[in-house]
């Protein structure tokens, strides 16, 4: 299966969403389970993951990126929704089920 994480995995040297400082778990869709996710998170990591969307966003409406010594380094784009993500999806399935 090609997901957006291996593809990630593949260009992540070349990703432009390095250059605004962001990490690959900042550009996931806002699911009502991904809500869910960020709703749980500790309050530094989402404190965090707003600074840096909107460092990003600031960056984007002038057309430019980060100064280089900014940019996110490829082996510090690690993911913060994961676990928490599978549990709150393993929950919603499990809510899916339960209703039947």
């Amino acid at each position: 299966m090609f997901s957006l994480r291996n593809m990630i995995k593949v260009f992540k040297v070349e990703a432009p969403y390095l250059k605004y400082g962001l990490v690959a778990d900042d550009l996931v869709l806002e699911t009502p389970e991904v809500r869910e996710t960020l709703r749980r998170l500790h309050p530094d990591i989402l404190a965090a993951r707003d600074r840096r969307m909107k460092l990003a966003f600031d960056c984007s409406m002038k057309k430019t990126f980060l100064p280089p010594d900014l940019w996110t380094k490829p082996e510090e784009d690690i993911g913060y929704l994961e676990p928490t993500l599978s549990e709150v999806e393993n929950e919603t399935e499990a809510r899916r089920t339960f209703r039947l």
